[in-house]
């Protein structure tokens, strides 16, 4: 087929998938369901409207290597280590419970003992893609259950390699087993320089791209070592997504992993539409029709039969109920690898080919109902009042973010706000697209991430989801007001401090989300403004006092606009005519011998003495006995005519 059919077949499948979820969605129907629905419609079964049904499945194994890719970067080899329960004991009880209850009652009514335990594994299998997706839909990839489910899923995936790659002797043939032992070998093989290069070649590659500050080579270097895995993979036999899955999981101890996930998800979201589209184009809908009550019961049994081996382990674990129940409500569903084992079954006599559709149907309506079952038993524990328990030594999470700032930019801004924080306890994220600056501070200061703030993930991952508050500290306006435009949608309640270049720009960043804006060319006019003043002899606090009033305005006389009154505008108000300074009692003077009694300057001046320092040694609301002494500092606090006459009696001039 041409480039054009091609292309037609993409639009009708990619409409499809946006008309149903645009449809679906408002009746909360999720994603992954609308995505199976469309391409039952369109696919073969249904209207028939897509001609290139392989090219799509080709291109949906692309997302599908993007989607495991990008979940094996929020998986580090540590966190892996931590889910060795989960994978081993966890994934291998499940699996072997599932074979036992479907292999028995197919033994039973006849089925050969190899194809009933291959019928068994082939249930067994659970769609990582669904599981993954249906957790993110419900913010729960990080959940205990979320964890056991993921453990369970990468358990099931690496068994299906040698699984595939002993069929003959599974079918009872030993023609083939030499060479299977061999594909195994080339197998762990490849696993082992994957690991390799993904935990030394590919961060080293990745850095030497990073210096060269270009947005497009990241992405193409980020796009090559996601796919370039995945076809070395295909080489050997090994599942693409597998393969890509594990680079995943090395990379995500680099410290570019997040900015590489931030990269890939549009392509990945993108591209999953089309795998889940695909699946439900091998579906045809009159074996429905044609046999209503068995597809049900095969698909309540097979539910039913997985939601208990997912359970009893997690329970074995010591996960608590309410784990155990949506750990195994989330392992309920039968998995894409099911397909694969579908087909190369066939050949070898493990699988009959007049039961592809039936097991077809049943494997996609388990999927489609898979984000129902984890809503319905969710809301069942919920109702019970059931908790988990036990499970903190399985997925111990590193330190939490809580309630802290994360600061976007590590300049001169950036570092001043970086220094007041760490002086008053405040937890906080540095954020810096430098790599240079990322490894310097490193140790440095409390927290540093590289990453490009304006990527949703990188946000994330800096903890935006439980932050305070986000100060924007870089230069570049289109950046600042994209950082605000996506803080201020992953987190409508955050306090948004940003700074700009020019007064101009204000208004954009206020109208994107941002509380607070510092322009650079407004504080430095006030700061100019502010050292004139003071050569005319206006004092300190006079000059701060008028730009606070400015600054109180929220700029509006350089924008045009109305002043927005704040609480401490009555306060303000109450002090705009009150001056403090500090004055020194000057050789000579007049006062030199004489007790504050005496002078009573409050009768005299109008002033009020607040404090009285001598050698160093401030005493605030001094003794009216003290008599004064050359070189003591009176702070004194009144209207500026009554500060002058104070001036004007000690012969001083400000000392502070």
């Amino acid at each position: 087929m041409g480039s054009a059919g091609l292309l037609r077949d993409l639009v009708i499948v990619m409409g499809s998938c946006l008309l149903a979820v645009s449809l679906l969605g408002r009746l909360r129907v999720p994603s992954v369901v609308a995505f199976l629905v469309a391409g039952i419609l369109i696919g073969p079964g249904g209207a028939g409207l897509v001609t290139s049904q392989a090219s799509i499945e080709g291109l949906a194994k692309v997302g599908v290597v993007f989607l495991l890719f990008s979940v094996g970067l929020q998986f580090s080899v540590s966190e892996l280590l931590r889910l060795k329960n989960y994978v081993l004991v966890g994934g291998g009880l499940q699996m072997l419970g599932t074979v036992v209850l479907v292999a028995v009652p197919a033994w039973w009514l006849g089925m050969p003992l190899n194809q009933a335990t291959f019928l068994g594994y082939m249930v067994a299998q659970t769609s990582t893609t669904v599981l993954l997706r249906v957790l993110g839909e419900r913010g729960e990839v990080e959940a205990p259950h979320g964890r056991y489910g993921v453990g369970v899923s990468i358990a099931q995936d690496l068994s299906v390699v040698p699984a595939i790659l002993f069929l003959p002797m599974w079918a009872g043939s030993d023609a083939a087993v030499e060479g299977a032992w061999g594909t195994l070998l080339r197998t762990v093989g490849l696993l082992a320089a994957i690991f390799v290069a993904a935990r030394f070649l590919f961060p080293w590659f990745l850095e030497q791209i990073v210096h060269m500050r270009s947005r497009e080579a990241f992405t193409l270097a980020t796009l090559l070592g996601a796919l370039g895995t995945a076809w070395l993979c295909g080489l050997v036999g090994v599942s693409l997504s597998l393969g890509a899955f594990l680079a995943g999981i090395v990379l995500a101890d680099s410290r570019y992993a997040h900015q590489v996930l931030s990269e890939i998800t549009p392509l990945k979201d993108a591209l999953a539409s089309l795998f889940f589209a695909s699946v439900g184009m091998l579906v045809s809908p009159s074996t429905w029709v044609e046999a209503p009550l068995l597809s049900v019961g095969l698909v309540t049994g097979a539910i039913l039969v997985k939601l208990l081996t997912g359970a009893l382990p997690a329970l074995w674990l010591g996960m608590g109920k309410r784990g155990a129940l949506l750990g195994g409500a989330g392992t309920a569903q039968v998995g894409e690898f099911s397909f694969v084992l579908v087909v190369v079954g066939g050949p070898v006599g493990l699988f009959a080919a007049e039961n592809r559709a039936q097991f077809l149907s049943v494997a996609v309506l388990s999927m489609a109902l898979a984000p129902y079952l984890m809503r319905a038993l969710g809301a069942y524990a919920d109702r019970r009042g059931l908790r988990d328990v036990g499970t903190a030594s399985q997925a111990a999470p590193g330190p939490a973010l809580e309630d802290h700032t994360i600061v976007v930019g590590y300049g001169v801004t950036g570092r001043n706000v970086v220094r007041v924080l760490g002086r008053h306890g405040v937890h906080y994220v540095v954020v810096e697209l430098n790599p240079a600056t990322v490894r310097r501070i490193h140790g440095e200061v409390e927290r540093v991430e590289y990453g490009d703030a304006t990527q949703e993930a990188v946000l994330v991952h800096a903890g935006v989801l439980a932050a305070r508050a986000i100060v924007v500290a870089i230069p570049d306006p289109a950046a600042a007001r994209q950082i605000v435009a996506v803080a201020r949608k992953l987190r409508p309640d955050l306090v948004i401090l940003a700074r700009t270049r020019l007064v101009s720009e204000v208004e954009a960043l206020r109208r994107l989300g941002a509380q607070d804006v510092v322009p650079e060319e407004f504080e430095t006019s006030l700061e100019l403004a502010g050292r004139v003043l003071v050569t005319y002899g206006v004092s300190e606090r006079i000059v701060a006092r008028e730009k606070n009033e400015i600054r109180r305005e929220r700029y509006g006389v350089l924008l045009g606009g109305a002043p927005i009154p704040t609480p401490a505008d009555d306060l303000d108000a109450l002090l705009s005519e009150v001056d403090v300074a500090t004055l020194a009692v000057a050789p000579g003077s007049t006062v030199v011998g004489r007790s504050l009694r005496e002078l009573d300057l409050r009768r005299q001046t109008g002033a009020t003495v607040l404090a009285l320092t001598r050698d160093g040694r401030a005493s605030p609301n001094p003794d009216p006995d003290s008599q004064l002494q050359v070189g003591d500092l009176l702070a004194v606090m009144g209207g500026p005519e009554h500060v002058r006459q104070v001036r004007a009696l000690l012969g001083s001039g400000d000392a502070g």
